[in-house]
């Protein structure tokens, strides 16, 4: 699949239009269920068969239907059902390179072992960017946060240029929405949100579920996580460059 823009350049909402499981509001879209027909465009093959059956009758009655009021509450409905579709995950970042990468090219790379995890990915799913106590070889001083939001634009594909990473090599990638990201140092600390959270069964050895580069997150840590993170967090714009002087961005050929 190629690479779709998931927000309508014509919505005048398009910034909250891409954080529907934020807990955002999205019973309208201002043009005239933009936001639906680019749900539209999404295969969905990772569906159960219901699940499939359904989207296939909102997708035809879309399609078919020229009622103005109707088809807005279709859009209305295909919006939300995409919604209760939408996967959260924590992305374990361990190298400040690689972030400094991932947050400057808005894109993921995974290595080719990881390869069978990150095709769960679909475009849409959130993710909430984690950084290890080492990811700024520092471990003694810095604290695992999570430190921003950002919405899967693509699905995981063969990169055309493998990217590497302190030696690894990484030849499977997808791009990114970057929606929001703390100030450099800053972000929630995940030790401290482990006591209220379902996605560490046993909290004393919280870290071990993290040896992973994607960790699935239940509604509820998804929603605390990025509560949290919001009371900090800000445009990407306003911050990334601090990121990127503490990183080393990787020499990519071309």
């Amino acid at each position: 699949m190629g690479h779709r823009a998931l927000v309508p350049a014509c919505c005048s909402e398009g910034l909250a239009q891409r954080r529907p499981n934020s807990g955002q509001a999205l019973d309208h879209c201002q043009c005239d269920g933009g936001m639906a027909r680019t749900y539209l465009s999404v295969p969905m093959p990772h569906l159960a068969r219901a699940s499939q059956f359904l989207w296939a009758v909102l997708r035809r009655c879309f399609t078919l239907c020229r009622i103005g009021t109707l088809r807005k509450r279709l859009a209305a409905a295909i919006v939300r059902y995409m919604v209760s579709q939408r996967t959260s995950y924590l992305l374990v970042i361990g190298d400040r390179e690689a972030l400094a990468w991932i947050l400057s090219a808005q894109r993921m790379a995974f290595p080719a072992h990881r390869g069978r995890s990150a095709a769960a990915l679909q475009p849409a799913d959130n993710l909430l960017l984690y950084t290890t106590r080492g990811c700024f070889r520092n471990p003694t001083r810095h604290r695992g946060r999570v430190i921003a939001h950002a919405t899967v634009n693509s699905a995981v594909t063969p990169l055309d240029t493998p990217v590497e990473f302190s030696g690894r090599t990484f030849p499977l990638g997808c791009s990114l929405i970057l929606d929001s990201l703390a100030p450099y140092g800053a972000g929630v600390d995940l030790a401290a949100q482990v006591p209220r959270m379902h996605s560490f069964p046993n909290p004393a050895v919280w870290g071990v579920y993290l040896r992973r580069t994607l960790a699935a997150l239940d509604r509820h840590d998804y929603e605390l996580l990025l509560k949290a993170l919001r009371e900090i967090a800000v445009e990407p714009t306003n911050v990334m460059s601090e990121y990127v002087a503490h990183g080393i961005p990787p020499t990519v050929a071309q």
